[in-house]
């Protein structure tokens, strides 16, 4: 707490322990049960904070039937009220315990100063804050991984447990609706995963059929190509077999004609001699 809170809080249970002292001659005790002061002194959280206020609330009201209200105790409700946050009543008691016992005025003035101002409350609602925090970073220093963020424990069947129920049951339903969205998020990605995979083995599928085609295209103007050339190779061969044949041929019928002409001319050679 700051210093201010602290010297408010240390004086207002120095005055209620006093006054729990004081009275044990003339009554049992300004505050139905002692034990939530103590209670409050060595766990002060919301929980003890809330049930000491409340036994302050049934004194007032049980001791207002019959008898004053001893002094002190109307501003040490005011006190709990405003640690509580409920700055407007806390006023309301500071402004009763003024009215009962004027003496105390300075006093209570410098309490209301300090604690429902516009500064004071905003004074106590930060420290609130920071001492929640604080509190809790001791407690999960000493108890390490055990610590569970749950400091207030109220007693069952009370209003304060059945909303603290409430509120873990509505925490469960957004940490499973969350966890849900998470699982679904997390499906839509695997399907969108799947489905980028599926393109793009349809897309390397169609690009190996369509080299596959192109190269099947290719190989197939090869062998035409090569039929081509073969064929016109063959017809080249067959004229020149040709040529050389008709070549062949015109030289066996010239020599054919020499012979002729030579046998010819011994035929007539012999004949002009026999004459």
């Amino acid at each position: 707490m700051s210093k201010n809170i602290i010297r408010l809080s240390t004086t207002a249970l120095a005055l209620c322990f006093l006054g729990v002292i004081w009275s044990c001659s003339q009554q049992k005790s300004l505050i139905q049960d002692p034990r939530l002061m103590l209670d409050y002194t060595l766990t002060p959280n919301d929980s003890t904070l809330i049930h000491l206020s409340d036994d302050y609330r049934n004194t007032i009201e049980k001791v207002g039937k019959r008898d004053s209200v001893k002094s002190g105790i109307y501003a040490d409700y005011a006190v709990s009220l405003a640690l509580a946050m409920r700055f407007d009543e806390a006023d309301t008691f500071f402004d009763k315990e003024m009215a009962a016992y004027p003496e105390s005025k300075q006093y209570v003035m410098f309490l209301k100063e300090h604690m429902t101002s516009a500064a004071g409350r905003e004074r106590v609602a930060k420290q609130r804050i920071q001492d929640s925090i604080d509190r809790d970073k001791a407690m999960k220093e000493a108890l390490g991984n055990d610590f569970e963020f749950e400091k207030v424990r109220y007693p069952k069947g009370s209003k304060e447990y059945k909303q603290q129920q409430k509120e873990k049951k509505a925490a469960r339903k957004a940490k499973e609706k969350e966890k849900k969205a998470a699982r679904k998020a997390k499906q839509k990605e695997r399907e969108q995963m799947r489905d980028e995979r599926d393109s793009q083995k349809k897309a390397s599928q169609k690009e190996r059929e369509a080299q596959k085609k192109a190269a099947q295209k290719e190989r197939d103007q090869q062998r035409k190509q090569a039929a081509k050339d073969r064929k016109a190779q063959k017809k080249q061969q067959a004229n020149e077999r040709e040529q050389k044949r008709e070549q062949l041929r015109l030289e066996r019928e010239q020599k054919r004609l020499q012979s002729q002409n030579k046998s010819n001319a011994v035929s007539d050679t012999t004949n002009t001699t026999t004459k």
